[in-house]
């Protein structure tokens, strides 16, 4: 059985180090996998390089098979995939448009988009907080509206990235 995605020789490096150096990684259709290390291990940077919001040094990326050119994924397969980072990067805006952009961007019907944010503010117990700025928000508030965008989009793959840590 191939892997969903595949990792050949990945390298990252920054401000002369190297953060990653990947022989070989994949991941099953299906398959839930946990990463752990050490703070500075590369944990993160895995993250970003997988779900491609930052580019390997050298190596290559392949999906179901097939090879994913160096540079910017195409838009199609990075909408396969949503990543819930440690800090939770929230616009300024209501958390209910938080939570939209995703849906937004891929032109999702507005009454689709209404069901489908009362349904997830509704798991995550956070309705009662859809009109107030996402930027006024406690740490664990901000957590569960970082993860309710994440998932909302419904993604093939899902990246947590210590998403419970404030």
């Amino acid at each position: 059985m191939n892997p969903l995605i595949e990792l050949k020789n990945i390298t990252f490096h920054a401000h002369h180090k190297t953060i990653l150096d990947i022989p070989h990684f994949q991941i099953q259709a299906g398959e839930f996998l946990g990463i752990m290390g050490p703070n500075g291990a590369g944990k993160s940077t895995l993250l970003k390089v997988l779900s491609f919001l930052t580019r390997g040094t050298s190596g290559e990326i392949v999906y179901r098979g097939q090879l994913i050119p160096r540079g910017n994924a195409p838009l199609d397969l990075r909408r396969k995939f949503s990543i819930a980072l440690q800090q939770s990067l929230l616009l300024d805006g209501t958390v209910y448009h938080n939570i939209t952009i995703g849906l937004t961007l891929r032109k999702t019907p507005k009454n689709e988009i209404k069901e489908k944010v009362a349904q997830w503010m509704e798991l995550f117990g956070i309705s009662h907080l859809a009109k107030k700025n996402a930027l006024h928000l406690s740490g664990g508030e901000a957590q569960r509206v970082n993860l309710a965008r994440a998932m909302i989009v419904e993604p093939e793959i899902l990246f947590l990235d210590d998403p419970f840590q404030p």
